[in-house]
């Protein structure tokens, strides 16, 4: 049988209407429709298969595997420490849920107690605190809850080629693996030239 023109663009709606009775109906009803409709559903009541993250590969035995498992890995985030523990209170209105001040108006030095400000040279977002250029305000996978790597974040406004005038950064943005940018020069400012450690 051949599906007209119109029935064709009632399957999306039927399959919205099918999708919503599975959702709201009793686990044996959704048991029934699904194995209506797909093969290989697993028994109800049968309990699921887990992998547990403790679980390590087999030992190696010397014999030709299709395919290894890979290590489980959970990705690790650093937390701003108020937003894990829910204190939102400290940076926005409990009210309105807006903030309570913006950042460039002093926000988050009003806990961060050591502004790097206080150096002989500081670096233009630090001056402008302007700290979600470089952090995130909440969470970030990225250690000190940076937006990115750290070559990243500095390249977001330092262009290699400015970098490489002179002979000064040659040798090592030439290397093979470049030193981060940090392992010479602080982020946030310092009392020498070019935040130079």
């Amino acid at each position: 049988m051949l599906l007209s023109k119109r029935n064709v663009f009632l399957l999306p709606v039927l399959a919205a209407v099918v999708a919503l009775n599975v959702a709201s109906c009793s686990q044996s009803s959704k048991h029934r429709i699904l194995t209506f409709f797909f093969e290989g559903v697993p028994d109800q009541g049968a309990a699921a298969e887990t992998v547990e993250e403790s679980a390590s590969l087999p030992e190696d035995d010397g014999s030709p595997r299709a395919f290894e498992r890979p290590e489980l890995v959970k990705p690790k985030f650093y937390w701003h420490p108020p937003y894990r523990n829910n204190r939102c209170n400290e940076c926005h209105d409990v009210y309105q849920g807006k903030l309570i001040k913006k950042p460039e108006e002093g926000l988050c030095i009003s806990c961060h107690t050591d502004p790097p400000g206080d150096r002989e040279f500081v670096h233009g977002p630090v001056a402008a605190n302007a700290c979600l250029m470089c952090h995130h305000q909440h969470m970030s996978p990225n250690p000190r809850m940076l937006l990115a790597e750290v070559k990243s974040i500095c390249f977001r406004c330092h262009q290699l080629d400015d970098l490489l005038v002179g002979k000064k950064h040659h040798a090592v943005l030439g290397a093979e693996a470049p030193p981060v940018c940090i392992e010479c020069h602080d982020p946030h400012g310092g009392n020498n030239r070019f935040f130079l450690k």
